[in-house]
């Protein structure tokens, strides 16, 4: 980056205009030419200048000359120069409204403003309190700063659960470390990610008795999650450390049998002492590639070693307070780690993320197209351009993750394309898109219609926007999409603050989700044939469907469990089995069918499971549930027809099913009665019907070839 040359004003007001403006450096430059230049100069750039982190630096800079300039512009409607004016007001009156106003905008506090909110802390309300914390970012915060908010969010736990309508969280902390460092800077934390949590910490050292005993704190707190916290420090030399991976997946199985809880069980990180090649020896590498391989279903691991390779091992560690307190994490560590685990605990307990809505102007590249064209927009050559790069090959892991990335933009369909055809630069192809949204309706109209396109919830969305006006709407209108702040040091710092936030969080990455965007990509090709076909039988005869029926086994159980745990619309009898619970059912000897379908265009993947346990003469069935990727391709005839088939081969009589009404599952309420089911029941658990399996079905399966790959059931 080039200084501009202190003489030239010209050359000063470009610099301010073209470059994302560091505030240290800004104000350095500003320093050297006069106050009349520095105010024109300012005014000047503000003018041309629209948007963005650059726009509100400016507006800072003018305050510090011209007040009563910035304070115009805040009249005039300017929300940059209104935060700017709210927040100087509070610093200099502590007037709480003015704080209040700039917690509602889209943009960080100054440091006098955050400085004086901690010091404030204590009279705020439990509203002020948590907008505050929102706003902050503890994992940012020093020691002091965060410990000062964690006392307050304690102080205020009453007032904030009768006033927020927050998610309620049960927390508990087990370690063989000291926890109870951690325990109020993780409430502080879960309040910043929109949970109001209780976190309970048990002594030192208490891990399985905790667990295993009935009468325990822990039997009568029903935490919804268990996170167990431990260290490299605490695991003795010799033999047993190699026994680490298998007792904490031991462990974690405890949590989840016998608590029904969610579980995080930390990793091991290398020490000050290690000395090998990066750092941790290979008896640590092994270990946690075991455990991340040896944790049952509902236990994930905490990637404790990537987070202090990423702060640094020196900065992580303060070996005397391990000596004299087992705490594991320097003081100045903590607020981080508690930060980390908030995101981790919230990726865990709230729906996941699967489409990422993102701008393009100043997001995916920097300038505006329509006004610079493809030619001009900025991709690589500077630490702007980069940092655009670095976003979008974010956006390309996140693809081969699973996640859907879509565009919306107010830009005419032909711009915002341009850049994908044109520019070699680009890492992301139109190809890459589940939809592409380019028109100059509002994007909280825009949204939805993707969402509805893609057969998604607006719950289950991620919308990137470098606009503060944009992002406000967007939460105005869809309080349920996530809208991740804008970081202060812009495009550069937005990468690291979606690797953080905890909302692109994995903790296990299947074939069917690594396979989602060709998918979607593969539906789009099949929505548009559908619309040449007359009736739509004619249209499923011309897809060639094919449900290829497999045992629920090794192979597919991962996939299975995330069906039972995700899948509303289509699922008969609602039960969201565990992994461990589907097993148990594989051993009884139940029938157990997983259903793969795919069609002359590409796989739709592991889309369908039933499960029905015999009883004499007679098959219940436990589960039924189907993706609503295939409903409405008959898939679901198939299934019966395979089920009934080996009804007939197995000597079964009568297939009883429930159907267990929800307040999303009413789109198959009259599934059963139009198989042939009849109505033998009802009870407070929904409706009970038997089918005569002599009998065949009203509905049959016109339009699915049926592949039978079970062992032993009938061709």
């Amino acid at each position: 980056m080039t200084d501009p040359p202190s003489s030239q004003l010209a050359e000063l007001l470009a610099y301010m205009t073209r470059i994302e403006l560091d505030p240290d450096r800004l104000r350095a430059f500003l320093s050297v030419v006069g106050k009349a230049d520095a105010v024109a100069a300012l005014h000047s750039a503000l003018d041309r200048v629209p948007r963005g982190t650059r726009r509100l630096a400016l507006a800072r800079e003018l305050h510090a000359f011209d007040p009563e300039a910035v304070e115009g512009f805040a009249r005039n409607g300017d929300d940059c120069a209104r935060h700017v004016v709210a927040e100087h007001r509070y610093v200099a009156t502590g007037d709480v409204e003015a704080l209040a106003a700039a917690l509602r905008d889209g943009w960080p506090l100054e440091p006098a403003a955050v400085e004086r909110g901690l010091q404030d802390a204590g009279a705020f309300d439990a509203t002020l309190l948590a907008a505050l914390v929102q706003k902050l970012g503890l994992g940012a915060a020093g020691y002091r700063q965060a410990s000062t908010l964690a006392k307050r969010v304690a102080d205020l736990a009453p007032d904030l659960r009768g006033t927020l309508a927050f998610p309620r969280l049960n927390v508990a902390l087990l370690g063989e470390v000291t926890v109870d460092y951690v325990r109020p800077l993780l409430e502080a934390a879960l309040l910043e990610a929109g949970i109001l949590a209780t976190v309970r910490g048990g002594a030192f050292g208490e891990l399985e008795q905790a667990v295993l005993d009935q009468s325990s704190w822990l039997a009568g707190f029903a935490p919804d999650v268990v996170v167990v916290v431990g260290s490299t420090l605490a695991l003795p030399d010799g033999p047993a450390r190699e026994e680490f991976a298998r007792r904490r997946a031991e462990l974690a199985a405890l949590v989840t049998e016998r608590l029904g809880s969610d579980v995080l069980v930390t990793n091991l990180e290398a020490l000050p002492t290690h000395t090998g090649p990066g750092g941790a020896p290979a008896w640590v590498v092994r270990q946690n590639a075991l455990l991340a391989e040896a944790l049952p279903e509902r236990a994930h691991v905490f990637d404790l070693a990537s987070l202090v390779a990423e702060i640094g091992v020196d900065r992580w560690f303060d070996l005397r307070l391990w000596s004299v307190a087992r705490q594991a994490t320097a003081l100045h560590a903590t607020p981080v780690l508690a930060d980390r685990l908030a995101r981790a605990i919230r990726s865990l307990v709230e729906p996941p993320v699967k489409l990422i809505v993102t701008d393009l102007d100043n997001v995916l590249w920097g300038g505006t197209v329509a006004e610079v064209g493809a030619d001009g927009v900025q991709l690589g050559g500077n630490e702007l351009g980069e940092a655009h790069l670095r976003l979008q090959e974010l956006l390309r892991e996140c693809i081969a993750m699973g996640f859907l990335v879509a565009v919306c933009s107010k830009n005419t369909e032909e711009a915002a394309r341009s850049p994908f055809v044109s520019r070699p630069e680009m890492l992301l192809g139109l190809d890459d898109f589940a939809a592409f949204e380019a028109s100059f309706l509002p994007k909280s109209v825009q949204l939805p219609e993707v969402v509805e396109r893609l057969n998604l919830g607006l719950q289950s969305v991620l919308f990137l926007d470098d606009e503060p006006h944009e992002r406000a709407e967007m939460r105005d209108r869809h309080p349920e999409v996530r809208v991740p702040e804008w970081p202060e040091d812009g495009i550069v710092g937005l990468p690291t603050l979606l690797a953080r936030t905890g909302w692109l969080t994995r903790f296990r990455v299947t074939a069917a989700d690594e396979l989602r965007g060709k998918m979607v990509r593969d539906e789009t090709t099949r929505q548009t044939l559908r619309a040449t076909y007359a009736n739509l039988g004619d249209f499923l005869g011309s897809l060639d469907l094919v449900a290829r029926v497999t045992p629920i086994g090794a192979a597919n159980i991962d996939r299975v469990t995330q069906l039972v745990q995700k899948t509303n619309q289509f699922n008969l009898t609602t039960p969201r089995y565990s992994r461990r619970e589907l097993e148990e059912r594989i051993a009884d000897g139940a029938y157990t069918a997983a259903v793969e379908v795919e069609d002359r265009y590409g796989p739709y993947g592991l889309t369908g499971a039933l499960v029905a346990g015999r009883h004499g003469d007679t098959l219940a069935v436990d589960l039924w549930l189907m993706s609503c990727r295939v409903m409405g391709k008959t898939v679901e005839l198939a299934m019966f027809e395979h089920l009934l088939q080996y009804a007939r081969t197995a000597g079964i009589e009568t297939i009883e099913a429930r159907y267990r009404p929800t307040d999303k599952n009413g789109a198959i309420a009259s599934l059963l009665p139009d198989l042939g089911f009849e109505l033998a029941g009802e009870d407070a658990e929904g409706h009970v019907y038997r089918f005569a399996v002599k009998r065949e079905a009203l509905r049959a399966n016109l339009h699915v070839t049926l592949v039978d790959e079970l062992t032993g059931s009938p061709a």
